[in-house]
């Protein structure tokens, strides 16, 4: 009986301390008195790296706080995140992709733009970035972007008397005739470019992405407040945007077109650059570090993403990620201060350089660089833009069928355009 007193006692005593520590928490405060605010953030960026910015941000004397960041992978994402908000335990803010703004709309808290009016969001972020705008306000902030950029072997071009990467899309002919090697049985030795496949080229969906909009297709478009799928949508009665970009894109996989430079057969597009078989690769600036890290001996060079020639707008697609206040958040109010730290220029500034990116911020695109290569992202971000994607995994595999239709002979372009656009609205939110 003592014994069963004894454990009582010190369980009571116990969780007394337990729930001291957890106040004591809750509520740290600075040296002069200041409450240290937290709240919790779930993302699919590096864990390390972003810890490392908040709280060097965190740690200033005028912005004390502390962020809880847990990381999921792009696999777990969605399950972790619906199932933790729907049991009631799910983080305060989100990082959100730009190709999950759709799926995560309803469950995350717009800031009205009463708070930061949509001029101030303009003049801050690149255009690009607008996408996370509604008419209910900014449903987040963005703190990062890394857009698609074209590398390329030195050494092919030298070989090959190129003296200058590609700037237009309709160079690819001729350099494709001096460049492309192929043997006697018309097996590809040496290859061009990595375009007229889905499965083995690294970042299919998005360079096609990247060449309808270009070419005037914003893929969807957002009317009122209903996203609708228009890869039909022409411009006028004889252009057909979304039909000129898969034409260009599945001809270099037809073996009778003369800038055939790319089959199902070989290897990723990725292995091919980094083999020293393939002159241009099309990959993110995030790819920079593990393309050097990868072959150090690779002679190579970056380019901003081919351009359609006399176009007056130039493109190119950009991943996006920001800060997204959940509406399921007890902790808005600290949410939100938090959210403010982590976009000003410092902030903003110091997670470029942590994740190797470009900036997202108008003012610091601004700067002047040194680096060679930062030149080519900083104003490939500035051309950056994305397309209201209602499921990421889903529209890959309607892209896939969408170009794979094609050159299989199976669909005629116009009819596989069709049934991808289709495909798209029915997943569209209701």
């Amino acid at each position: 009986m003592e014994n069963k007193n004894f454990q009582t006692i010190t369980v009571s005593i116990f969780g007394f301390f337990l729930l001291l520590g957890v106040i004591i928490f809750a509520t740290q405060r600075t040296s002069t008195g200041e409450k240290i605010i937290n709240i919790s953030m779930w993302g699919i960026p590096d864990e390390q790296s972003f810890e490392k910015v908040a709280n060097e941000i965190g740690s200033n004397e005028n912005t004390k706080f502390k962020i809880q960041y847990k990381q999921l992978t792009e696999d777990n994402f969605d399950t972790e995140l619906i199932e933790a908000i729907a049991s009631g335990v799910g983080p305060d803010a989100i990082i959100l992709p730009q190709d999950k703004i759709l799926k995560y709309e309803n469950k995350i808290l717009p800031i009205p733009f009463s708070n930061f009016s949509e001029r101030n969001f303009r003049d801050n972020f690149v255009e690009g970035s607008e996408i996370y705008l509604t008419s209910d306000g900014i449903l987040g902030f963005p703190i990062m972007i890394d857009p698609l950029v074209m590398y390329w072997n030195r050494d092919i071009l030298s070989s090959s008397g190129i003296v200058k990467p590609l700037m237009y899309w309709d160079e690819i002919y001729s350099m494709g005739k001096k460049i492309t090697e192929k043997d006697n049985s018309q097996n590809l030795k040496r290859e061009t470019i990595a375009l007229g496949e889905f499965t083995n080229i690294k970042n299919s969906k998005e360079i096609i992405s990247a060449l309808i909009m270009q070419s005037g297709n914003s893929i969807t478009e957002k009317n009122s407040d209903k996203v609708e799928s228009v890869l039909t949508k022409k411009i006028n009665s004889l252009i057909f945007p979304a039909e000129s970009a898969l034409r260009f894109y599945t001809e270099f996989s037809n073996s009778s077109k003369e800038m055939y430079s790319w089959n199902r057969a070989l290897n990723s597009s990725l292995q091919e650059f980094l083999a020293g078989n393939l002159a241009f690769y099309i990959g993110f600036s995030s790819e920079l570090a593990g393309l050097r890290e990868k072959n150090p001996n690779l002679n190579f060079d970056v380019a901003k993403l081919p351009q359609i020639r006399d176009n007056k707008t130039n493109k190119t697609f950009a991943k996006m990620n920001a800060i997204a206040i959940l509406k399921s958040s007890k902790n808005t109010a600290d949410a939100i201060k938090i959210v403010g730290y982590l976009i000003n220029d410092e902030a903003i500034s110091l997670f470029s350089k942590e994740f190797n990116l470009p900036p997202v911020k108008r003012t610091l695109l601004l700067e002047k660089q040194t680096d060679a290569y930062k030149t080519i992202f900083y104003d490939s971000a500035i051309i950056g833009r994305a397309w209201l994607d209602p499921s990421p995994q889903e529209t890959g595999l309607i892209f896939k069928d969408m170009i794979e239709n094609v050159t299989s002979g199976k669909f005629r372009i116009n009819e596989s355009i069709d049934r991808a656009n289709l495909e798209i609205q029915n997943l569209m939110p209701k």
